[in-house]
């Protein structure tokens, strides 16, 4: 009993310790100028005068330097392409800059970069070689890094040019990398980024189904023999369910597994009990641990008609709710944590328990926090495009 415990012990310890090393934050010191000038992608550019900041950032709801007497107060101009439709506010070309280091650690990891959302049109490289470009604001995209970056305890410097030209909205967008960054560090052999899809086919009070897809990738240049493990484990109750499955990723390729559990008396989700399981992934190679994800999931059944309207677990809610833009207020469009979370405390603590997200995809954080709280929301994609 006292063995079988300690390997538990160990098993959970080196899950956390993979979990907490493979999203690393990489908001602190960055370097930033408003400017569009050539050249700062480059290693060696000097960016010593340029201002130190931590991300996330919006340059459009800082002050204006006035040029020209009543054309500017604060952060409003009367000469902005998009005029009061995006309140009065500058975009224009910004250059963000970050040096930094790969720990001895990490030598052989796979290193990606990830960015929440950047607004509008930016342009990433590593060590000058341009990594690519992504035109969407709201959008989260990432890069790999790994075949860039210099050895061990080496300075690195990641250049992102972001544009923010002309009206891209008809409401305030914000400028700049104003969503978190995090570098994600995994084996070669991992689970791929947003690689894991949970769904609920069957839901009741007395048993529920749960599918659970991974995409596993193999970023190494040899066949990979794996073992994926899957546990669903109840934040309310001590229920847990497990399932596991072997396989094999060739080189260079990825592999899809698919797991299906089945809940007995299931802690269901809904607006007024937003309970959560916790999906705890890992994933073995020759006995080792490699790779683990923990993500939490609701389990509910959704379903409308025109006879009962929307259906949460067989029963009909009705919906309280409104429109809410992506910006935080006098803060800009940078989206804080913490007031991310704050919105739908607020709106939750207003009797609300739906949001629309105009007109575009909200922060990850913002979704979060909306899936605890037990609030539902309608995630949109577009809404418009900039003019060309």
């Amino acid at each position: 009993g006292i063995g079988f415990f300690l390997i538990q012990s160990c098993t959970a310890f080196k899950t956390k310790q993979i979990v907490e090393n493979r999203l690393q934050p990489f908001n602190a010191d960055w370097k930033f100028i408003k400017d569009s000038l050539k050249g700062a992608e480059v290693a060696a550019f000097d960016d010593s005068k340029w201002r130190k900041l931590d991300l996330p950032h919006d340059w459009s709801i800082e002050d204006i330097a006035a040029t020209e007497k009543g054309e500017h107060i604060g952060p409003f101009s009367k000469v902005t392409p998009g005029g009061f439709l995006t309140g009065n506010t500058l975009g224009g070309t910004g250059w963000y800059r970050k040096q930094f280091t790969v720990r001895p650690k990490d030598k052989g990891k796979q290193i990606k970069v990830l960015f929440d959302g950047v607004m509008t049109e930016s342009d990433v490289w590593i060590n000058g070689k341009h990594l690519g470009y992504h035109p969407n604001g709201y959008t989260p995209f990432s890069y790999d890094l790994t075949s860039y970056l210099n050895p061990a305890e080496q300075p690195n410097v990641l250049a992102v040019r972001v544009k923010n030209l002309k009206q891209t909205s008809r409401w305030y967008s914000g400028s700049g990398i104003y969503r978190n960054v995090n570098l994600i560090v995994t084996d070669p052999v991992h689970i791929d980024l947003w690689g894991i899809n949970v769904t609920t086919p069957e839901v009741s009070k007395e048993k529920a189904k749960v599918n659970v897809a991974i995409k596993v990738v193999n970023d190494s240049k040899l066949d990979a023999d794996i073992s994926v493990n899957t546990r669903l484990i109840g934040q309310h109750t001590t229920t847990t369910v497990e399932t596991n499955k072997t396989d094999k990723v060739v080189a260079n390729g990825f592999i899809e597994v698919t797991h299906s559990f089945t809940l007995e008396n299931p802690q269901l989700w809904s607006p007024n009990s937003p309970n959560m399981y916790n999906l705890e992934v890992t994933v073995l190679s020759k006995g080792k641990l490699i790779d683990a994800y923990i993500m939490k999931v609701g389990v509910r059944s959704i379903k409308y008609d025109t006879q009962n309207g929307l259906q949460i677990n067989g029963k009909t809610v009705k919906l309280h709710g409104a429109c809410m833009h992506h910006d935080n207020g006098l803060l800009g469009a940078a989206a804080y944590d913490r007031a991310e979370e704050r919105r739908v405390v607020i709106m939750k603590a207003n009797g609300f328990n739906a949001i629309r997200c105009s007109h575009n995809m909200p922060s990850p954080r913002f979704l979060e926090v909306c899936d605890s709280l037990g609030m539902l929301v309608m995630d949109e994609v577009f809404d418009t495009r900039s003019e060309e």
